[in-house]
């Protein structure tokens, strides 16, 4: 997962910087508002995805290890530690999906002029700055995740490996 997730989160990273340099791109007039609107739609729906995944692997791991602890006894913090990894990156997630909606309405609201493009300008940057620190904390919480299930991997039973 460490991997997958590192390549999701540069993968949005470069999407969010190219979606941000179209809307420059529009403002020149170099290219059609309409790239601009889709490419923060695309980006908007795959920052959701991305922390989503978050969601539903510490929800599933979360779930495996406690199971695991329970069906073979093992004594120990790995449940108490998978819940706080999770809730420590849960607010990073939801907020990181937040900032990116915020994003996109006051796109949307800039381009029917309810809103000036500079106030859409500044959600997007203090999305994109939340977003990054997001992806960060989030692979943080996923290696040491990962390095959980390796030390109940050592204390399971070798039949409860296959």
């Amino acid at each position: 997962m460490n991997y997958v997730f590192i390549g999701l989160a540069i993968a949005n990273t470069i999407l969010l910087l190219l979606t941000a340099g179209t809307g420059y791109l529009q403002m020149g007039q170099i290219l059609p508002e309409h790239f601009h609107i889709l490419a923060g739609l695309f980006v908007t729906l795959f920052t959701c995805f991305v922390h989503s995944i978050i969601f539903i692997y510490f929800l599933g791991t979360g779930k495996s290890i406690k199971t695991a602890c329970d069906e073979y006894k093992i004594e120990g913090d790995f449940v108490r530690m998978t819940r706080k990894l999770k809730g420590r990156s849960f607010p990073f997630a939801l907020f990181g999906s937040l900032a990116m909606m915020a994003a996109a309405f006051t796109g949307g609201a800039a381009a029917t002029e309810a809103v000036s493009p500079n106030g859409h300008h500044v959600t997007v940057l203090a999305a994109m700055g939340w977003n990054i620190l997001c992806f960060v904390y989030e692979y943080k919480a996923v290696c040491e995740n990962t390095f959980l299930l390796e030390r109940l991997a050592a204390v399971l039973p070798p039949a409860a490996q296959t």
